[in-house]
């Protein structure tokens, strides 16, 4: 590893996804908790792993795995100090779900990090400024063509004894806010019919349940739940609107295209789950099949090492080896995509990741009499365009298949 870290360089600043909260918990699910609180509800042993991504957040350099997930900052000096073994010495922390708390923050400037912090825009310490810029998007000012939303940047301060403001990015998203508004429903709905159920018995609830709903008792027996209606239209009302928080000054845009950066390659969300979910693509399909995924790594492990002391470590470096072959493929499709939009490549259609593999995968050889290998099949013109992407061509791909002994 120390090898692939050195060819991308170490004189630039690298950015560090840290999440202090099993994958269970969707990217913009931050929170702020008291330090020292556990960050994970489960009770047996937590190991999470920190991935470090290049400057842009598109191509990884390294990962580390830390123990547990308290609200505390062993993890991020750990990561500091691995980060330091590479010769890295900026760091730019982003924290997209879990909990942090002001030591966190703390530390990092401290430290001369930068930090960002993506919430969703009813998140307690984010609420009031989203309330604040809603009026401020001007329809052609704001709009980010690029990403196809709405942002704005305001300066103002994450916790009240902050010695200074921060960059506040609010954007607005049409399509995220049917999502929020749907979720919402469902939610007070589900919650409806929970009180429904319990109504006349002698019975506590948690405080999950009392976000839209404020809870009647009457001699120690439930009589039921009356909606905060305020609270739900305030929800509502900032439906499709996010936010992302820096220590650095940049403008929306920037912030954005840094924090989606990642984005560009699908399997950054899928590799390193601590559940093995494999959560299906942006696209809705289940173009990673886990349990291929889980067999092709068996039986790697059965090459590789022989016997099964080892395998957690193995497995996640292969994980990392794909997530930088799939970040380069994923790069090089963007670049086709540009250059088919900038009129490079006039009428030249640009495919999707999951698209592209789904084509790479009907390539196949089959072997002749004599030993040697041919393509089974003529290559398809959706295939010779993803080929092209990555520098390649029909002629390239036969002899390779002729090269197979």
């Amino acid at each position: 590893m120390y090898e692939w870290v050195k060819s991308r360089g170490n004189n630039r600043r690298i950015c560090i996804t840290q999440d202090l909260a099993d994958k269970s918990l969707d990217a913009g699910n931050t929170y702020i908790a008291d330090f020292g609180t556990a960050g994970s509800g489960r009770e047996c042993l937590v190991h999470n792993v920190a991935v470090a991504m290049d400057a842009a957040n598109r191509i990884p350099l390294f990962y580390a795995e830390y123990p547990g997930a308290a609200c505390d900052v062993s993890q991020f000096s750990f990561m500091a100090e691995e980060a330091k073994k590479f010769g890295f010495a900026k760091l730019l922390f982003i924290i997209d779900r879990g909990p942090f708390c002001r030591e966190h923050i703390r530390w990092i400037d401290e430290k001369g990090f930068s930090f960002a912090i993506v919430c969703r825009g009813n998140a307690p310490f984010a609420a009031s400024v989203a309330e604040e810029s809603v009026d401020s998007f001007d329809p052609e000012a704001s709009w980010i063509a690029s990403r196809g939303v709405f942002g704005t940047t305001v300066r103002a301060r994450l916790f009240e004894d902050d010695a200074e403001e921060r960059y506040f990015h609010i954007y607005y998203d049409y399509g995220r806010m049917l999502e929020d508004t749907a979720l919402i429903e469902d939610r007070t709905g589900w919650d409806r019919r929970f009180w429904g159920r319990h109504t006349g018995e002698r019975i506590q609830f948690g405080e999950r349940f009392g976000q839209y709903f404020e809870r009647e008792y009457s001699k120690g027996v439930f009589t039921g739940a009356r909606k905060r209606v305020s609270v739900i239209e305030s929800d509502m009302s900032l439906c499709g609107y996010f936010c992302i928080i820096t220590s650095e000054k940049m403008t929306a845009e920037e912030a954005l295209v840094l924090y989606r950066g990642r984005e560009a390659n699908p399997l950054s969300e899928q590799l390193f789950c601590s559940d093995r979910s494999f959560r299906k693509g942006p696209l809705g399909e289940a173009w990673w099949n886990a349990a291929l995924l889980e067999s092709t790594k068996r039986d790697l492990m059965h090459v590789l090492l022989g016997r099964p002391q080892g395998l957690p470590d193995a497995l996640r470096f292969i994980e990392f080896t794909a997530l930088i072959i799939s970040s380069r493929m994923s790069c090089l499709l963007e670049r086709q995509k540009a250059m088919a939009e900038s009129g490079e490549k006039s009428g030249q259609e640009y495919m999707t990741f999951a698209m592209a593999l789904c084509e790479l995968e009907r390539i196949e050889v089959c072997r002749q009499e004599g030993g040697s290998f041919k393509l089974a099949h003529a290559l398809t013109m959706a295939q010779e365009k993803v080929l092209r992407a990555f520098g390649l061509d029909a002629g390239s791909i036969r002899k390779k298949a002729g090269e197979i002994a």
